[in-house]
Formats: C-alpha cells, sequence, structure tokens
C-alpha cells in the first residue's frame, strides 16, 4: 500500500509534465497563428478552470522549458508538483546562465533528496533558491526587492459577517519581523480570566499598536487612563466617524447606524461606540436621507463616558 501511495505522487507528477507539454504545444500553434494572447483563455476553457489557474499553469511550462531536464525531472518524481513554480518565481530574473547554473545545482540536490525519500518544502525550496540566488546575483536581488516595494500598499476587504480584513502588503522583511515582535510582546493575557485564544490576542495587539494604544499587556490605554481593555469593541483613540439616527441613538428605533467607510454595523458596536464619550456633531440630510452639511465646532458635544443618560441629554441639547 505504501508503494502504491508513493506512485500515485509520480503519476501525479508525469500527469502535470504531460499537460505541461500539452500548454506548450498549444501555444506554439497559436503563435504560429498569430492567436498567442488567446492560450491562457483557451486553457481556461479546455481544463474548467479559471484564467488565473491558466497562466500559471502557462508560466510554469515555459519556464521549465528554458531548464534542461526540467519536465524528465517532473515525470520522474524528482521535482514535485507543488515545486514547479517556486522554482520558475525564483530563477526568472536571472540571466540564462545564472539560470542554468542554479538550475543544475538544484538538480543535483533534488535527485539526492530523491535517492533518501526526502522532499524539500515549497517554503524551505524558496529559502534555498534566494540564498542562492543572492550568492551569484546580489545586485539583482537587491534590484528586484527595490522594485517590488514600490508596490507596497495597504489592502482592505469588507466581509460579509460584518468584520472587516486589512493587509499590509509588500513589508520590508525586517520591518516584518519587528512588527511582528512588537504584537507579540502586546499580546499577553491582561488577567488570569482573559479568555482570548493566542491569535484574538495577537489580532487585537495590532489594533491597538495601530490605534496608539500601546498596552503592551498591562490593560490600560498608554498615558489615557481611560480603563479601555484590549479587544473592547469600540475603545478610544478611534478616528472613525458614524451616522447615526437621532432616534436610533435615543433608543426608539431598530435602524442601523453607518459606519463611513464601511456601511451598517450592529446594534452592540454602536452602543459601545456611543457609551465611549464620543464627539456629537448634527448632520443635515436631505428627503431621501443623504447628507448634505454638517454642524458646527459649536454644536458639538461630548457626554460622560459610560453614561447614557449623559448620551441622550447631549442628544437633546
Amino acid at each position: 500500500m505504501e508503494a502504491r501511495i508513493a506512485q500515485h505522487a509520480v503519476s501525479a507528477g508525469a500527469a502535470h509534465a504531460g499537460l505541461l507539454r500539452d500548454v506548450l504545444t498549444l501555444q506554439s500553434i497559436h503563435g504560429e497563428t498569430g492567436l498567442s494572447l488567446m492560450t491562457a483563455a483557451q486553457v481556461a476553457l479546455n481544463l474548467r478552470c479559471s484564467e488565473w489557474k491558466a497562466h500559471r499553469l502557462l508560466t510554469e511550462a515555459t519556464g521549465l522549458a528554458e531548464l534542461p531536464g526540467a519536465l524528465e525531472a517532473l515525470e520522474r518524481g524528482v521535482l514535485q508538483v507543488e515545486q514547479c513554480l517556486t522554482v520558475v518565481r525564483q530563477l526568472e530574473d536571472l540571466t540564462p546562465a545564472q539560470r542554468l547554473e542554479l538550475w543544475q545545482r538544484l538538480l543535483v540536490r533534488l535527485e539526492r533528496d530523491a535517492e533518501r525519500g526526502a522532499v524539500l518544502t515549497v517554503t524551505r525550496l524558496a529559502d534555498l533558491l534566494k540564498t542562492w540566488v543572492l550568492q551569484i546575483a546580489p545586485a539583482d536581488a537587491v534590484e528586484q526587492r527595490t522594485s517590488a516595494e514600490d508596490g507596497r500598499t495597504v489592502g482592505y476587504r469588507k466581509r460579509q459577517d460584518g468584520l472587516a480584513d486589512i493587509f499590509l502588503i509588500g513589508v520590508r522583511a525586517t520591518d516584518a519581523q519587528a512588527v511582528l515582535q512588537r504584537i507579540r510582546a502586546g499580546s499577553a493575557p491582561v488577567t488570569g480570566w482573559d479568555d482570548r485564544t493566542v491569535e484574538q490576542r495577537r489580532l487585537d495587539a495590532a489594533v491597538d499598536l495601530l490605534l496608539g494604544r500601546d498596552v503592551l499587556g498591562t490593560g490600560r490605554c498608554a498615558g489615557a487612563g481611560c480603563g479601555c481593555l484590549p479587544g473592547q469593541p469600540a475603545p478610544c483613540g478611534s478616528e472613525i466617524a458614524v451616522l447615526v439616527p437621532h432616534a436610533v441613538a435615543e433608543g426608539r428605533s431598530d435602524e442601523p447606524a453607518t459606519l463611513v467607510g464601511h456601511g451598517p454595523i450592529e446594534r452592540d458596536v454602536l452602543q459601545a461606540l456611543l457609551l465611549n464619550a464620543p464627539r456629537l456633531r448634527p448632520v443635515f440630510v436631505d428627503g431621501n436621507g443623504i447628507p448634505v452639511g454638517i454642524g458646527t465646532a459649536a454644536q458639538t458635544r461630548t457626554p460622560v463616558r459610560g453614561d447614557l443618560a449623559s448620551v441622550r441629554r447631549a442628544l437633546t441639547e
């Protein structure tokens, strides 16, 4: 049974190599007729997959075709299916001579591993190739990283469950490790009754650090003395705008409030905001409920923290 399972891995590699060869042949046919741009779309149609996956297959096929014996290594089970794209991506920016040198070096390593029954994980393979690239083309590696840094940004995605995901894209490795260390330092349990999971504490620590609430496990906002605990739904320091219908704030309506930039929010989140001494300012809307004006600074009210009656009095002033 173990031998049969092992053979499945070899068969998968051979099948993948056959698919890549067919993709290359189709690309060649399309190239001869001036239709090379439609290869990925045609592959996606034939495989009933996304064009993203089809483009990835095309990248693997063209990249491995430039490496002598790569497709054969895949057929023999020396190169694994999940390793293909990593090999192509790590070597694609090198000169042909450098690419050939590193591939031959890697092939020797893969064949030795196959004899021992060992397999490099994708992460370890990427690290190994990155090390070799730094050895033979350090300037190219620096240029590649510098070019990639131009695309650094912050991503935001609103989820259907009322939460949101924020991504830091293109962080320098040194900064990333420093950030992770700060998050680890700030994610210790606040008390013996802190029932948050490790991952929940890490997220709460990251949010607190970004908003300047550098509690670092102390259970208090730095310098504020307000008593906010990490992970609370609407602690101090939040500079956000929420549109709240007057009747909702007074508890006379179930209409949801709107967090600007996100959308409707739940009642418990709104109540946490209202009890956290928000700055209340009138917003004027037209007949369709669309904001058309905002009150002056003199009309701004700040109720007492944690006092719902104070919130309601501020609304009527």
